[in-house]
Formats: structure tokens, sequence, C-alpha cells
């Protein structure tokens, strides 16, 4: 079986800009546990429910709308 014919077509991404509010009510909404970080067609990385539980709400951050400082990076793809 290839990723192709089990993945999920129709892809939204977060923004750097979104809040970690808008990103959960996405998750929420679309029923995933995740989603791309993308920028001007740009892949940055992913943001989890795992991130914005433990770095967002068990981290104790004074806000919970810093979107870019909870995404995971490293990831350099061109969409």
């Amino acid at each position: 079986m290839r990723v192709g014919e089990v993945m999920s077509p129709g892809v939204q991404v977060a923004r750097l800009d979104h809040t970690i509010q808008e990103a959960a009510k996405m998750m929420s909404e679309m029923d995933v546990g995740s989603l791309p970080v993308a920028q001007q067609d740009r892949l940055l990385g992913i943001i989890t429910d795992r991130d914005i539980v433990v770095r967002a709400v068990a981290g104790n951050e004074p806000a919970l709308d810093q979107g870019a400082r909870c995404h995971n990076s490293g990831y350099e793809i061109v969409l």
C-alpha cells in the first residue's frame, strides 16, 4: 500500500500568524491531531495537539496566542 492511497486530500495549513486557539479549532473541526505550518507555499514545520498541551498549556506560556513558537521546524519542503 502506498501513502497516496491512505493520505487525506485537501490539506489545510496553519500559518505563523495563527493563534494557538485557531490552530486547535482547525484540528478539532477536521478531527486531526496535527497541522502543517506553511508560509508562502513553503512548509516550515508541523504543530501537533501535543505541542499545544506541552509547550503552551503545561509550559505556562503567558499568552496562548503564540502560534509561531509552538511549531516543530526542521522541514524545508517547497510546495
